[in-house]
């Protein structure tokens, strides 16, 4: 972050501060701290980690936060992005602010600056606005079209990481700026030159990523980007926002019968124990006969407690060419942390009675998702503890991800027809 930045930062901390009406920040203790991330998630969708977190409200901060903790804090506040969040705060306030910490000689001098401020912030304002009706105007004149050529191939039809080759074609179309986004996280967003026809993106995650040719902010053609994986993929990262994983290897079944990355494998491998570490699984290959409204999926796991997490969490997702049905469960205490996915539906533990799913996720755990006729139902130790209708399925099933935050032990895991009870994919490890 350059430094006429982070007077931004400051405001934006300071807004925090006065809507949370807590004791002064130099005053937070570590509890404080959590509970200013799990407000951060919940308006957001993002959560930050202890460490980020803690180090952004050190007094005289100036580094560089990453793009998505920024959204993250702006969302917090009501804007819709950071860049929202500059745009309504760009008068004399941040300027000031920065300029305060490089003002010195004669109060005279002082208040010329600032008057000198105050004019550039007057002129910037009516330029701004003349560029933004100028982008405006230019992006209501952009519409989605069949001419425009959008299309890609793998590097290679298996594994990760991988290398994916765009192609297009933007010769008849007119913009201020174009780009790339590899998925729904428009933080993996590359920009592109309108004379150019190729760019080459890396995919770290195996699934199925909605990548989207844009103008402005208009989207111009999406296409399905598939990363199968050769059996069972194991990943660390830290949170669930990390860009690049650390692969664990295919040597990870270190407890026989049992799917498992071990504390020593992690440490092996330079994989700190940081209480926002999230281990997963994924297994992403073809399904063909599974029907997409018809099926059940079961799998038997455990966390492990190598790490002292506060409100410890592990789950599954099911991963459609559409979207998918994600469920998580955690200790009963913090069940109003969690949310579940199912399909075009989100519900949150905040304001809705998911307790059900609230367990002692560090004994074992056999958790049942069954989809039949446009319902969804999850059961737990046979018991059914959640059921809702469904607008839509998710699309051909195309794979299984299971995490865990911090680590934890998966003894197998079972996808089949529901009407027949015959599975199609059974492994035991």
């Amino acid at each position: 972050m350059s430094n006429h930045e982070l007077p931004y930062l400051n405001i934006c901390k300071q807004l925090i501060e006065k809507r949370l009406r807590w004791t002064s920040s130099d005053q937070w203790k570590q509890r404080d701290y959590f509970n200013l991330i799990g407000l951060i998630e919940d308006k957001s969708g993002i959560r930050l980690s202890l460490t980020t977190i803690k180090r952004i409200w050190k007094p005289n901060y100036s580094g560089t936060p990453h793009p998505s903790t920024l959204e993250a804090l702006t969302l917090f506040l009501g804007y819709q992005s950071w860049l929202d969040f500059k745009t309504h705060h760009e008068t004399a306030d941040a300027r000031m602010t920065f300029a305060s910490k490089k003002m010195s000689g004669s109060k005279k001098n002082q208040i010329l600056i600032l008057l000198l401020l105050l004019l550039m912030a007057g002129s910037f304002g009516i330029m701004q606005l003349k560029t933004n009706n100028a982008s405006e105007d230019l992006s209501k004149a952009i519409t989605p079209t069949a001419d425009v050529r959008f299309s890609y191939k793998n590097s290679t039809s298996i594994g990760v990481p991988n290398t994916v080759v765009f192609n297009y074609d933007l010769s008849g179309i007119e913009a201020d700026s174009f780009f790339i986004q590899q998925s729904w996280n428009k933080f993996k967003r590359d920009k592109i030159n309108k004379k150019d026809t190729t760019l080459t993106s890396i995919y770290y995650y195996p699934g199925v990523h909605q990548a989207k040719l844009i103008a402005n902010n208009t989207v111009l053609k999406k296409t399905t980007i598939r990363i199968n994986t050769a059996g069972w993929v194991s990943a660390a990262r830290y949170g669930m926002m990390d860009n690049i994983p650390v692969y664990i290897g295919q040597d990870h079944t270190s407890e026989p019968g049992h799917l498992h990355v071990s504390r020593d494998q992690l440490l092996s491998n330079q994989v700190e124990l940081r209480p926002d570490l999230v281990v997963s699984y994924y297994y992403v290959n073809e399904f063909k006969r599974l029907n997409p409204n018809a099926f059940t999926f079961e799998t038997r796991m455990k966390s492990d407690s190598i790490l002292n997490i506060t409100c410890p969490k592990m789950g599954l997702m099911i991963l459609g060419e559409k979207d998918v049905y994600a469920v998580s469960l955690t200790t009963p205490g913090c069940v109003g942390d969690l949310a579940l996915k199912l399909g075009n539906d989100v519900i949150k533990g905040k304001n809705n009675d998911i307790s059900r799913f609230g367990v002692d996720i560090y004994e074992w755990q056999v958790l049942n998702l069954r989809i039949e006729d446009l319902r969804v139902s999850a059961s737990l130790n046979d018991k059914l503890v959640y059921a809702q209708p469904i607008v839509e399925d998710i699309g051909p099933i195309i794979g299984i991800h299971l995490y865990f935050g911090g680590t934890g032990l998966i003894d197998y895991v079972k996808l089949g027809h529901s009407e027949q009870k015959e599975w199609i994919y059974a492994e035991g490890f």
